[in-house]
C-alpha cells in the first residue's frame, strides 16, 4: 500500500510529541515533515525538541530537520497535516494549509463549533467524517479540517455512546482531570501540590456543546449535525494525577432500563474502526469493570489492545442504579486525555477518512 504523506505542525511541543510513536513506521502515512516556530527551523529534531516523554525519541524522526510553519505552507507537498499547535495560532494556520489542497486533522480547539466541521471520536461517530465532503464544498476547499475534541469529552462521550439507543434526556458530569490536560507549563506545582483546583477555565462549556455535538446524528442533506436533544450539564476539576482523567456520569434516560441490559451494551460495544481493522483501533473500545474500586487512573489508563493501541481504550465502571429509579444510572469513565484524548484519537480519524476514501 502506498502511504499518504504526512507533517505535524507544533512537532517540538508536548502535544506534538505525543504523534511520533503513533506515526513510527505507520502502515497508511509518512511522516515526512516536522514543523515548528521559526527559533526551531533548521535544527535537527533531536536538537529542536525538549523531549518530556518516557519514551525516546522514534529513531525515524531523530535527524530529521525542522522548518518552519510559513516553509510548510509554501511548499505543502503532502497530503495531510496533524496539528498541535495551540488554538489562537491554529486558527490563523489551519484554513490556510485546507485552501491549499491540505486535509487537516487537528487538536485545537478551534472550529469545533462550524457546523461543517466534524469533531471526531471514530467509534462514536464515524459517519460524521462524511461532513468533509459538504465542508469542501461550502468552502470551496480542496482540503478540509477535522477536529478532536477536548480530552475531558472524550472519556464522556465514550462511555455515552452505547448508551445513546437507551433515549439520554439527562447528563451530570463531575470530572478529576489530570495536570498534563493543561500542558506542561499549565500548572505550578506549588498550586496543584497537595490540592484539587475546582475550576478549569472554558472547560465546562466546551465539555456540554461537545458531547451533544459528537453523539448528535449526522444529517447529510443540511450538511450539518443535529445535536443531541439532552441537557448536559458539567463541572470540572483539576487534581493532583499527571496523565488520565476520570469522571462520574449520572445519566437520566427517558424509559426505564436494565441495569444489566446497560451493562452488556457497555461491554459488547464495538463499531466501524474495529470492523475495518484500523491500524489504531483498539480490539475493544470501552472496558466495562466490575471491580468497585476500579477504574483507577493509575492502573486503567493504558488500557488498549494491541501494543500500539494502549491507551486508546476507555475504561467504564460502578454502574448502577442512581438510588431506586429505574430510569437513572451513574457510573465512572476513565480515558487517557494525551492518547485517546489526544494524538491517538487523532490518528485514529485520520485512518477512517482514509479507509473512506476522503483522503
Amino acid at each position: 500500500m502506498e502511504r499518504l504523506s504526512a507533517a505535524l505542525l507544533g512537532a517540538t511541543g508536548i502535544a506534538g510529541q505525543q504523534f511520533l510513536p503513533f506515526l513510527a513506521e505507520h502502515p497508511y502515512f509518512e511522516l515526512k515533515v516536522l514543523s515548528a516556530s521559526a527559533r526551531s527551523a533548521g535544527k535537527s529534531y533531536k536538537d529542536a525538541a525538549k523531549w518530556y516523554q518516557e519514551y525516546y525519541i522514534p529513531d525515524e524522526f531523530v535527524n530529521m530537520p525542522v522548518i518552519s510553519t510559513e516553509e510548510a505552507l509554501e511548499k505543502a507537498d503532502f497530503d495531510i497535516l496533524f496539528c498541535a499547535l495551540p488554538s489562537e495560532i491554529a486558527a490563523e494556520w489551519e484554513p490556510k494549509f485546507a485552501e491549499k489542497g491540505v486535509t487537516v486533522f487537528s487538536d485545537a480547539g478551534c472550529f469545533r463549533k462550524e457546523k461543517d466541521v466534524p469533531v471526531m471520536i471514530p467509534e462514536v461517530n464515524y459517519d460524521h467524517i462524511n461532513l468533509l465532503t459538504k465542508q469542501r464544498e461550502n468552502r470551496n476547499w480542496k482540503g478540509g479540517i477535522v477536529k478532536n475534541p477536548n480530552c475531558t469529552t472524550v472519556a464522556a462521550a465514550m462511555a455515552l455512546a452505547p448508551l445513546k439507543k437507551y433515549g439520554i434526556k439527562r447528563v451530570f458530569l463531575s470530572s478529576m482531570q489530570a495536570v498534563s490536560g493543561a500542558g506542561y507549563d499549565g500548572v505550578p506545582s506549588m498550586a496543584i501540590t497537595d490540592n484539587v483546583i475546582p475550576y478549569i477555565s472554558g472547560e465546562e462549556e466546551k465539555v456540554e456543546f461537545e458531547n451533544l455535538k459528537i453523539l448528535g446524528d449526522l444529517d447529510e442533506a443540511k450538511g450539518e449535525v443535529r445535536l443531541l436533544p439532552a441537557v448536559f450539564s458539567a463541572s470540572c476539576h483539576r487534581v493532583h494525577t499527571l496523565y488520565g482523567h476520570i469522571e462520574a456520569l449520572f445519566i437520566e434516560f427517558e424509559k426505564e432500563v436494565d441495569i444489566d441490559d446497560v451493562k452488556d451494551s457497555i461491554r459488547n460495544f464495538t463499531s466501524k474502526p474495529q470492523q475495518l481493522g484500523l491500524p489504531t483501533a483498539p480490539k475493544i473500545p470501552v472496558i466495562l469493570t466490575e471491580d468497585p474500586f476500579r477504574p483507577q487512573v493509575r492502573l486503567d489508563r493504558n488500557a488498549g489492545e494491541p501494543e500500539r493501541c494502549k491507551g486508546m481504550s476507555a475504561t467504564v465502571g460502578r454502574v448502577r442504579y442512581d438510588h431506586d429509579e429505574k430510569n437513572r444510572i451513574k457510573l465512572i469513565t476513565l480515558a487517557h486525555n494525551s492518547i485517546r484524548g489526544a494524538a491517538g484519537n487523532l490518528v485514529l480519524t485520520a485512518e477512517l477518512a482514509k479507509a473512506e476514501g476522503l483522503i
